[in-house]
Order: structure tokens, then C-alpha cells, then sequence
């Protein structure tokens, strides 16, 4: 018999990259290893600022799911995040870490 564990998730604002943006931002930055922002400052795609020009309806250039989701990579490519026109956003469970995965547990967000 598999015992599940139960985590402690936060409450707060939705974490929504449009409506809530510094709020999510500060959700993911616990998910994510500290360089993960400063890593992505010469990425041309798949970045922070690529997803919230996009979210905001300034640029057109994403890399799509079959939904239609800018993905954002994390840290070095190990972590994943599914993200709408609308700013709801998602975690992927396959393309993470497992620490990540129970970090973005505790901080509230969809788990794919």
C-alpha cells in the first residue's frame, strides 16, 4: 500500500504570471536554484522576459505545447513550466527535479 504525503501548500494571491506577477516571480524564484533569472539574460527564447512580452501581447514568438503554452524553462533546462495567454501557469512533473517538484507543491502551483 503507497502512504501519501501530505505538504503544507501556501495561501495567497493565484499564482498567475499576468495578474499576480511578483507574487508568482517570488514563487518560482524558491523553485528555481538562484542563478536561474541571471542564467537566462542571453537566451533568445523560453526566457522570463519572453513569456511576460508574450503574456502582455507584445510579442508573438513563444515556444508552444499542444495548447498553445510559452514554455519556460528552469535552471539548465531541468525544470519545466507550461504557461498561458492568460498567465495561469503549470509545473511540469516529468521535466523536473524532485526537489523542485515538492517545492512548487508547497508553493501552490498546477502540477502536470
Amino acid at each position: 500500500m503507497r502512504q501519501e504525503i501530505k505538504l503544507e501548500s501556501k495561501e495567497g494571491p493565484a499564482l498567475n504570471l499576468k495578474t499576480n506577477p511578483e507574487e508568482t516571480l517570488n514563487a518560482m524564484r524558491r523553485v528555481e536554484p538562484e542563478d536561474w533569472e541571471k542564467s537566462q539574460e542571453n537566451w533568445k527564447t523560453n526566457s522570463i522576459q519572453g513569456c511576460l512580452r508574450w503574456i502582455r501581447g507584445e510579442s508573438e514568438e513563444r515556444e508552444s505545447v499542444g495548447g498553445g503554452a510559452y514554455i519556460l524553462y528552469g535552471f539548465g533546462g531541468h525544470n519545466r513550466w507550461y504557461v498561458d495567454r492568460d498567465g495561469s501557469i503549470r509545473f511540469s512533473k516529468r521535466h523536473s527535479r524532485q526537489s523542485s517538484l515538492k517545492q512548487a507543491e508547497i508553493e501552490g502551483f498546477n502540477i502536470q
